[in-house]
């Protein structure tokens, strides 16, 4: 008898997502539209210790500074950075973003691609208050990836969790990079708890400039002379520590 044939699709371990609470499925996601999720890495060669353990503890008092550790993360994953590179080139994917120090990068494509690579069954649903996207099901990781991969996460998915933070009685939340004004509106109207985003693009990040601006001159009064060279120094501040990993 020959070989069993190589499964091209690996399940994702813990990547199981029920079907929204208090929410009905209204209609199918258009192909075309634009999905952005977020990769992240493992490296398979690290150690894993039995949570708790006293091997777990002592590597995780291990003294480091986090430019040591955006240096040693860079290094490990350097191997699972060409690869999702290779695969994204591959499938027609974009990518937005690398960053090896928070063990992430960033793809985007569109909902039929994302759907037929990762195996990913997504619905328009709405709550009665809005509609949203959202996934259910499992996922299956492709296997040119598969060893690389600790999970596969997507903005709808930041808001869901965000819901779940606020019912629980948090007082402020933060949903990682979203993309668009749209996008923001939307979290802004989500909530009505305080909230914090890093925007994905440059886009965002020029709108966090002028919010911060407008912040400090209409609302604290203060000079433009003296606002704008501030802001200007506060966020070269955060563009140069950033890559670093901080």
């Amino acid at each position: 008898m020959g070989a069993a044939p190589r499964r091209r699709n690996i399940a994702l371990a813990g990547s199981h997502r029920a079907h929204p609470e208090g929410a009905k499925a209204v209609g199918k996601v258009a192909p075309d539209e634009p999905v952005v999720v977020w990769i992240y890495l493992k490296d398979p060669a690290a150690d894993v210790h039995a949570p708790g353990s006293a091997a777990d503890l002592a590597a995780l008092a291990r003294p480091t500074t986090r430019r040591a550790l955006a240096r040693q993360r860079a290094a490990a994953l350097a191997p699972a950075i060409v690869a999702i590179r290779r695969f994204a080139k591959q499938n027609d994917l974009t990518v937005r973003s690398v960053q090896a120090a928070r063990q992430c990068v960033v793809l985007r494509g569109t909902a039929a691609r994302m759907s037929k690579l990762f195996g990913a069954s997504l619905r328009i649903y709405e709550d009665g208050q809005q509609r949203f996207r959202a996934r259910s099901g499992s996922l299956k990781v492709p296997r040119a990836i598969a060893r690389w991969t600790r999970a596969v996460l997507g903005f709808d998915e930041a808001l869901r969790r965000a819901e779940r933070y606020v019912r629980a009685g948090a007082e402020a939340i933060f949903v990682e990079a979203p993309e668009s004004i749209a996008e923001l509106e939307r979290l802004a109207k989500s909530f009505d708890v305080p909230q914090f985003a890093n925007p994905l693009t440059l886009i965002g990040f020029a709108i966090y400039v002028l919010a911060a601006l407008f912040y400090i001159v209409a609302l604290k009064k203060i000079p433009v002379s003296v606002a704008f060279p501030s802001v200007a120094a506060s966020y070269a501040a955060v563009a140069i520590i950033a890559p670093s990993g901080a």
